[in-house]
Formats: structure tokens, C-alpha cells, sequence
């Protein structure tokens, strides 16, 4: 193998695939959100969870948009209950809402 083929391996499985701006980005660039093989959605932000996973650009306005949407049943091909997103949405808000004030401090 060329050590350019081999750059590209290394580049391709760090990287993962936004569902919302149809890009690539470093996996630490990227919230993942995680469809267990119970069937239960949660974010998974250390993406160390096991299953099935969608990423988004780790953007307050991209996550919000693709929640408040409903653009995930898509990633999952499964009907989200709107319960699910609404925890969702409130999980978000409380994250970026405590990252904002620890960077006021």
C-alpha cells in the first residue's frame, strides 16, 4: 500500500457523515445520536454506546433544527414518538445552556 492510500484509510474512519449538511467531519466535530437495540433514542456524547448511531454537526442551531423537525425517523427508518424528541430537544438546551454560562465565568 502507498502512503497516500493508507492517509485516506486513516482519514476516512475518523471521519464520519453529517445527516443534516451532507459533509464529512472529524468524529469530534460531530454529535452522535444512538438508537439502542432496544429501540430507545438517547444522544451519545462520549460516542462510545453501542448501536446504531446518526451524527450531526455539533452546531446548537443544526441540532435544534434536525430535532424540532423531526428529521431523525429517517436516519432510523422507524416513527419517533414526539416525547422522544422532546426530551431530545431539552437534553440539548440544557447542555449548550450550562456550555454558555461556563464560558461567561
Amino acid at each position: 500500500m502507498e502512503l497516500i492510500e493508507i492517509k485516506k484509510e486513516i482519514d476516512k474512519s475518523l471521519k464520519r457523515f453529517c445527516i443534516f449538511t451532507n459533509q464529512f467531519f472529524f468524529k469530534k466535530e460531530l454529535l452522535r445520536i444512538n438508537k439502542t437495540n432496544e429501540g430507545n433514542i438517547e444522544i451519545d456524547w462520549d460516542q462510545t454506546k453501542k448501536g446504531r448511531g446518526a451524527y450531526l454537526k455539533n452546531d446548537f442551531e443544526i441540532i435544534m433544527q434536525i430535532l424540532e423537525k423531526r428529521k431523525l425517523n429517517r436516519s432510523f427508518k422507524m416513527n419517533i414518538n414526539q416525547n422522544v424528541y422532546n426530551n431530545l430537544i431539552e437534553e440539548v438546551r440544557g447542555y449548550y445552556g450550562n456550555k454558555k454560562s461556563e464560558k461567561k465565568i
